[in-house]
């Protein structure tokens, strides 16, 4: 089932990857929607050093490395603590567009994952203190603005599954408007290894939230439980978090340690918007842009111009029998139901975003992006 491998110290065969993913799909509780599971499948749980592979993503334009680039156009980050997604806009450089000739239909068939886009919505939200408790959280977080942005030729979007904080025991993954803070390449391991040198990207201040690698091993793999687990930040597979270090400039290679300094001037201040509600970009049906600027209709217009943001990954639903649910079942194919939910206002938010569309994602058993060096 395995070799010796110069690199780590055992390669495992895609079918034994594929047999341990399945084991962990049957030992796992989660929704029943469409959606396929997929675990992160980089490689055994092990502390490596990753690399992501120089025939992949580089890294998105931005302010600070491009200093001609439009500000406003930074990679900016939307986290949804219902939605348990984090969508990731940005522009392409003429640099990787060129290895395409640059033409966007071949980019997108080297990587489905990316979705093409001309303009986006950019949210700003209630923030929250973090002295708020979880029972609180119904109040903040909401939209309270939303812009629409018109992006330069070759932007993308990218929406990757998360986890979010465990309310029921506590914890909280604040809402508010961020910017990006810190960015390690390698997040120092604990030693049970959960970290595994994973990046580790911190948003808001000292309360130490941030986007780091999965933590929760199944079955000898690192594996994604998106749902309400964590003490606050955001688990994302290996591999995602590995590609969204590289997108807002970090090295490909543990042997280039480039992140970009926190100094005025340097940092590049992407922003992360974490929201309370399901996030939600323009219809795609509509063929046409909406005018740039912010957008004022009412509920219905919302509603006829807008739907709610998936990803195609399956939800984690632990310890929610006869208890209140944390985050909602997918009912149908269609719906998001945000269940006896009111924003600051007291207005209802339950049919919120009764339509919804699931964006594709990617793992290392399709795509060979990240590769683990010198494993422990």
């Amino acid at each position: 089932m395995f070799t010796k491998n110069p690199t780590s110290k055992y390669s495992f065969s895609p079918q034994f990857y594929f047999a341990l993913s399945l084991l962990a799909l049957g030992l796992n509780s989660c929704s029943d929607n469409a959606e396929e599971t997929k675990s992160s499948d980089i490689g055994p749980i092990q502390q490596c050093n990753w690399t992501y592979s120089p025939s992949a993503l580089s890294s998105l334009k931005s302010a600070a490395r491009n200093p001609g680039f439009n500000a406003r156009f930074n990679p900016t980050v939307h986290i949804s603590r219902r939605g348990l997604t984090i969508r990731v806009i940005g522009t392409l450089s003429e640099e990787f567009m060129s290895r395409f000739g640059n033409d966007m239909k071949k980019v997108v068939a080297a990587f489905p994952y990316l979705t093409p886009v001309s303009q986006t919505t950019l949210h700003n939200v209630v923030p929250e203190d973090r002295n708020v408790g979880p029972s609180e959280r119904v109040k903040k977080g909401e939209i309270r603005k939303t812009s629409i942005v018109n992006l330069p030729a070759h932007s993308v979007m990218i929406v990757y599954p998360a986890s979010m904080a465990n309310t029921q025991q506590g914890f909280n993954t604040l809402a508010g408007n961020w910017t990006l803070e810190v960015r390690t390449r390698e997040k120092s391991d604990t030693p049970d290894g959960r970290f595994s040198q994973f990046p580790f990207l911190a948003y808001s201040g000292s309360t130490g939230h941030a986007m780091h690698g999965p933590i929760t091993p199944e079955t000898n793999l690192w594996h994604l439980r998106r749902g309400e687990v964590s003490h606050g930040c955001n688990r994302m597979q290996g591999e995602h978090v590995t590609e969204l270090a590289v997108l807002i400039g970090c090295g490909a290679n543990p042997t280039q340690k480039l992140c970009p300094d926190p100094k005025p001037g340097i940092l590049d201040d992407e922003p992360v918007i974490v929201m309370e509600e399901v996030d939600f970009v323009t219809k795609p049906e509509l063929g046409k842009a909406l005018p740039e600027g912010q957008f004022t209709g009412n509920k219905n217009d919302l509603f006829s111009k807008f739907v709610g943001v998936d990803v195609a990954y399956r939800r984690w639903e632990e310890e929610l029998t006869g208890k209140a649910k944390v985050f909602p079942k997918l009912g149908g194919k269609d719906a998001f139901r945000l269940e006896k939910r009111v924003n600051s206002n007291g207005v209802s938010l339950e049919s919120a975003f009764v339509e919804r569309r699931i964006f594709k994602t990617w793992d290392n058993r399709n795509t060979n992006f990240v590769v683990g060096r010198n494993c422990k």
